[in-house]
Parts: structure tokens; C-alpha cells; sequence
């Protein structure tokens, strides 16, 4: 046996006894390891119970715990906050440093925003000072949002401001620092005048260039405004200029004013969403928004929106201010959640709201048939199933200060209903929601990777709340993460269908990737599904934004996917991005391609020129491995492309795999690390 393998072996077996260890109890769950020694690579599952199946489930409240200690208390003199900072209170969980645990970002209107690194052991310490390049500025900030804004693989941050005269946006080296460079990237506000008013960032592909644009709301109380107003989207400049936007707002047709009515020329919207809400392959927008001027943006696949929003019928509300989406209902289609103003039921107008899709572009209510228009002062809400039973919860803050002055508990709804009929109760008290502050950002992650979902509460001028999930994962769970190739870097927008058993074809579950707000708060950038009780799962089904659709057959619960867009610069179809491609490449180069999928035309546009060579030097090296899936029977791997018909791959189903976990010993006595490995599984 040479050195090298008997430092291998050695290796992997004193990490198998670490993880078998005492210590490690807390990480036991499925996974698969991947260890490297001089380029050797060995594949091995492991296997560990999800949880004790006799725990009951609950949140606990662990923040100072988790050494989440920052001063939130916001000054009350020289000079009162104002009606816009009282709303204030943002967070944004993402993992900013590559090492496989989500970190969180908590803004601060009055105060230096904070950065806290996930420690790996179910705490957090705080890195700002060291982190960001220059310091990190003292600015009224609010919502935030973490997106790969440049393709580079690592998380840039956007956080929105007030009065300021533009947003932040902080660029990501990959070496673990962030640098602000919001000007130069053209985030600006009316050319730079100090009168900023945002409230929640988003981003999404809406143009499909495989670069993420950028949605911000703008709120400026109820009075008219003297400047234009500030909800704006921003166009990434895409592989001309990566990471750099322009401002859209006008010629894509998606201004939010208020031109009719008691609120015409005011500003009120708080939270924007880019979700493909009709199904057609494009991005919609959606913008919550104060006084009844919520809208829905239909893409037209052309650069361009279409205001739908009074035949869609979501503009109900007297007071949207929170927005989730999810399907509710089990039909595939994502469903309407907005939080608003609700007290003493049936006596008023307002409240939440819960609107179906129709898959028509019409929406239907089902507020009241579902039981959540009561929830207070709502502020931020996100849907997840956060006991893994198969349907989804819906979490949500309330509190204000002004006006009204009104606090009471995050409003916790848990589906009580049938697949096709959901029925939401608030039990709060009753799994372990039991603050009393004035709750604002809100947002779910899985911050100590157990496979259930915890949640974090921004409060205004108080103490943030983290509550950990303890026992949502004695069901069985999925967690889906997305590399794009073709489509944007982070996979956002790609829409994730998780079949149980294929003998019931009607019971499946979806999630849409996204990097969208909550109301200033934006949840852990994954798909998380709750399965119930299952051995495996029949199919996992991912389309992309570019079309390509991947299918998984007999799946493992109870571990994380990380799932790559196909090698489509691989013309010779020999599970490898070369020379031989290149070649080619030339060959057909200036030619159009014959079918879909033929040699040189890499994103089967039906020409191949400069784009598709762009596209092989971005491949270039990878290749595929067999097997790496343990157990995965076999997998088919189709492009869709409009309206065309859908090709099969030849012989086997291209994918990447990146499997969590890669055990090293660097920092602590264990670092659970996220490797991006090329991979197939060959049909059997």
C-alpha cells in the first residue's frame, strides 16, 4: 500500500469514527461524504436515524444561546422615529461563505448592520468588522437579500435604504469578504439625491439571460410625493457586463404609482416578488403594497410586463404589507399569501388574505374558508412545512407602535386540512411562539442542518427572537439546493416537483427556487419539503429557467440534493466538456442547428455562433462520474425548449451532483463542506 493510500484510508476511517462519536450526535442524519487525497476521490454513504420519533415537535427560543446578542434597541430622542423607520427591521439568511452553513445579516436603521457566521454548532459570532472591506457603513438600512448577482458561485448582498441617495449593494469576493459597490453598479436613487425610502429587495431572472435582475419597493408614508417614486427594477447588463443594472422601471411597464383615488400620488408598496405565477417559463412580478395598491406584472417574454391585477383579483386587501407564496391547495400551482391589518373577526374589511391561482391568471379567495384573516398587524410572512407533514405552515410577525400601538405574538398557522382544502389554525402558544415584541422581518432557515426549518423574528427596538425547530424532523424531509449553468448561477426560478410514489401521481409537492423578500426579511435560498413517512421518493423533477428539465428516480429521503444544470456544451455526448468539443464547434460553426441539442448549438437556440463557445469555455474540464447517487435507480434528463417537443438523452441522463457533506478538520473538530463534483447516473 503506498503513502498516499494509506493516508487515505486512514482518513476516511478516523472520519467515520468521528462521526459515529458522541460528540457528532447532534449531525447524525443521511448523508453522503466525499473525501480527497491527490485526486483520488472515494464516494461512501452514510446512513443516521433523522431524529428520536418519539419528540414531540416545538420552537424553542435559543437567541442568546446561538450568541445572537446584538443591541437592538433603537433611540427614541434627539428626534422621533418616523412612521417609516418604526417599520423598520430586516435580516437575510445566506451563506455568504461557501462552507455549507447559512449565515445570517440583521439590518439596522439607527445602528451598523450585523453579520453573524454560522459556527457550525448552533451558533452564529459576529464577523462585520472583518468581513467587509472598508468597514461596514453606517446608513439607514432595511430590507436585505442575498443573491450571485455576478455568476461568479458566491453570494452577493443588496440591502435597501432610507434617506440615502442610493441602495447598498455589497460584492463578494469568494475569499470571505464583501465590498460595496452599489454606485459604480448602478443602484442609484434619482441620479444620487439623499431621499431613498426602500423597504424590501428581490431578484430574479425575469429576461432569462441567465443573470439575476433586482426588484426594490419603496414606501414614504400617506402623503403625496413631490419625487418620483422609488419601486424600481433593475436590469442586469448580463454577460456584457455582469452584475451591473439599469434602470427598467419605465419601459418594462412595471411602476407601481398610484394614480386614482385617496392615495394617488403616494408611495406605499413594501414588498416585491419574482415568481412565474402563470407557469409559461418567464418570471412575473408581484408588488404587496399598502392602501389597496398591490399589483401583479404578468412577463411578456419580451422585456416588457402587463399590469393584471384587476382581472387576477388580489387587490382586496386594504393593507398588504407581507407576501408569501406557496401551494396550498396541492395542484401545482403557487397560491397568494398577504398579510395585512385584522382584528375582531368579521368586523372589518381587512386582514390577511389567502388568494388560489387559478392557473388562468385570476385568483380565487379562500381567506376566510382557510382561517387566517385574523393575524393582527401583520408584517412579514413565509410559507414552509415546518413539521415535514407535506403541507405547508405559514408563519407571520405583527406589532406597531404608531397609530394603533398594538403588539402581540408572531402568528403561527399550522395546515390542519387536506391536500386540496388547507385549514389554518394559529397555534403559537402552542408550539413555543411566545414573544411579545414588535415583530417585523421574518424568515425561516435551517440553520443547525436537522433537516427541519427554524425561524428568526426582527423586532422594532427590541430583541430578535431565533427559534429552533426541536423535533419537525421526525418525519422524513428533502432539502433541494440548485447550481444553474444556463440559467443564473444560484438556480433561482427553477420550479422543483418531488413525486412520493408515481402510483399516485396526484399527490406531489412543488417549490419554486427563489431570492425573494418576505417584507424585508428574505428566508434561506433552498427547497425544503416535507414528506411525511416515506422510504424513498419515486421522482424529483427540476426545471430550469432555461428550459432543461432533469428527472430523479427512487431518491433517499433525509438529505440535501445540491443539483447542477446538465453539461450541454458536451456535443459528443462522452460525459466529458473538451477539446473534441471545441472541434466541433468549429465545424459547425456559422451553420443553424438541425435539431435541438445538435454538435456546437450549447444553448439550442437554433444557431451556433460566439454564444455557445461562450458557453464550452464556462464547461470547460468538467466531466462526469458514475454512481455518486447511492441507490438512484436511474434518472432521465430532458430539454424543453418553448414549444418544442421534448428530447431524451441518449443512453443515460446528464446531471451535476453536488451531495453534501465533505469532511475536513480545519477549523473545528468538523467542517461539513458543500463540493461541486460533476456526476451522472446511468440508467439501470
Amino acid at each position: 500500500m503506498t503513502g498516499g493510500l494509506a493516508y487515505l484510508y486512514a482518513s476516511v476511517f478516523s472520519t467515520i469514527l468521528l462521526l459515529f462519536s458522541p460528540a457528532m450526535s447532534h449531525l447524525r442524519k443521511p448523508s453522503i461524504c466525499l473525501f480527497s487525497s491527490n485526486a483520488i476521490w472515494l464516494i461512501c454513504a452514510v446512513s443516521f436515524p433523522a431524529s428520536n420519533p418519539c419528540s414531540a415537535q416545538t420552537f424553542t427560543l435559543v437567541t442568546e444561546a446561538a450568541g445572537i446578542n446584538h443591541d437592538a434597541t433603537a433611540p427614541g430622542s434627539p428626534q422621533a422615529p418616523t412612521f417609516a423607520q418604526v417599520q423598520a427591521g430586516g435580516a437575510a439568511a445566506g451563506d455568504f461563505d461557501g462552507d455549507g452553513w447559512v449565515d445570517l445579516y440583521v439590518t439596522r436603521y439607527f445602528d451598523k448592520d450585523v453579520l453573524y457566521r454560522n459556527n457550525r454548532d448552533g451558533t452564529f459570532v459576529d464577523v462585520s468588522s472583518t468581513v467587509f472591506l472598508g468597514g461596514i457603513e453606517d446608513v439607514e438600512t432595511n430590507g436585505a437579500t442575498w443573491g450571485d448577482i455576478d455568476n461568479d458561485g458566491d453570494l452577493d448582498l443588496a440591502v435597501a435604504t432610507m434617506n440615502e441617495g442610493r441602495h447598498r449593494l455589497y460584492i463578494n469576493d469568494g475569499l470571505g469578504h464583501l465590498a460595496e459597490q452599489g454606485s459604480s453598479r448602478g443602484l442609484l436613487i434619482d441620479g444620487g439625491a439623499v431621499n431613498t425610502r426602500g423597504t424590501s429587495f428581490s431578484m430574479g431572472d425575469y429576461d432569462n439571460d441567465g443573470y439575476l435582475d433586482m426588484y426594490v419597493t419603496a414606501w414614504k408614508d400617506f402623503v403625496p410625493s413631490a419625487t418620483p417614486l422609488q419601486a424600481r427594477l433593475f436590469r442586469n447588463e448580463g454577460a456584457a457586463n455582469p452584475g451591473h443594472f439599469v434602470d427598467v422601471t419605465s419601459s418594462a411597464g412595471v411602476a407601481v404609482d398610484i394614480t386614482s383615488g385617496v392615495h394617488a400620488g403616494k408611495e406605499l408598496s413594501f414588498t416585491p416578488r419574482f415568481s412565474d405565477l402563470d407557469r409559461d417559463g418567464h418570471l412575473d412580478i408581484a408588488v404587496i403594497a399598502d392602501g389597496k395598491a398591490s399589483r401583479v406584472f404578468w412577463n411578456q417574454g419580451d422585456g416588457t410586463f402587463a399590469d393584471g391585477t384587476a382581472v387576477a383579483g388580489i387587490n382586496t386587501g386594504t393593507n398588504d404589507m407581507g407576501f408569501t407564496l406557496g401551494d396550498f391547495n396541492g395542484d401545482g400551482l403557487l397560491d397568494w399569501f398577504a398579510t395585512s391589518i385584522g382584528f375582531d373577526t368579521g368586523t372589518h374589511p381587512s386582514g390577511n388574505r389567502l388568494f388560489l391561482n387559478n392557473g388562468n391568471r385570476t385568483f380565487s379567495d379562500a381567506t376566510d374558508a382557510a382561517g387566517v384573516r385574523e393575524g393582527g398587524w401583520g408584517w412579514a410572512a413565509d410559507a414552509f412545512d415546518f413539521d415535514n407533514d407535506g403541507d405547508l405552515d405559514i408563519a407571520h410577525s405583527n406589532g406597531m407602535t404608531i397609530a394603533f400601538p398594538f403588539q402581540n405574538q408572531s402568528v403561527f398557522f399550522r395546515n390542519d386540512g387536506d391536500r386540496e382544502q388547507p385549514q389554518l389554525v394559529d397555534v403559537a402558544t402552542q408550539v413555543g411562539i411566545t414573544d411579545q415584541e414588535q415583530g417585523r422581518g421574518l424568515l425561516t432557515f435551517d440553520y443547525d442542518r436537522d433537516g427541519d426549518l427554524d425561524m428568526f423574528v426582527v423586532n422594532y427596538s427590541g430583541p430578535p427572537m431565533l427559534y429552533r425547530n426541536d423535533g419537525g424532523n421526525v418525519q422524513d424531509w428533502l432539502d433541494v439546493r440548485t447550481v444553474g449553468d444556463t440559467s443564473n448561477r444560484g438556480g433561482v426560478g427553477a420550479y422543483l416537483t418531488v413525486t412520493p410514489d408515481l402510483s399516485e401521481p396526484d399527490v406531489f409537492y412543488v417549490r419554486e427556487m427563489n431570492a425573494n423578500s418576505n417584507y424585508l426579511a428574505q428566508s434561506e435560498m433552498m427547497a425544503h419539503f416535507g414528506l411525511g413517512d416515506v422510504e424513498t421518493i419515486d421522482q424529483v423533477t427540476v426545471q430550469w429557467p432555461s428550459g432543461y428539465v432533469q428527472h430523479f428516480e427512487d431518491v433517499a429521503p433525509n438529505q440535501v440534493l445540491v443539483i447542477g444544470e446538465g453539461l450541454l456544451a458536451d456535443f459528443n455526448r462522452d460525459d466529458s466538456v473538451n477539446d473534441v468539443d471545441l472541434q466541433l464547434w468549429t465545424t459547425h460553426f456559422g451553420g443553424e442547428a438541425t435539431d435541438e441539442g445538435s454538435p456546437g448549438d450549447a444553448d439550442w437556440d437554433g444557431d451556433i455562433d460566439g454564444a455557445d463557445l461562450l458557453k464550452w469555455q464556462r464547461q470547460y474540464g468538467r466531466t462526469l462520474a458514475s454512481g455518486i447517487l447511492s441507490g438512484v435507480a436511474g434518472l432521465n434528463s430532458t430539454l424543453v425548449s418553448g414549444a418544442a417537443n421534448t428530447v431524451p438523452e441518449p443512453h443515460c441522463s446528464i446531471v451535476i451532483l453536488t451531495v453534501l457533506t465533505a469532511m475536513t478538520l480545519p477549523r473545528r473538530a468538523l467542517e461539513i463542506q458543500t463540493r461541486f463534483f460533476a456526476g451522472i447516473v446511468k440508467s439501470i
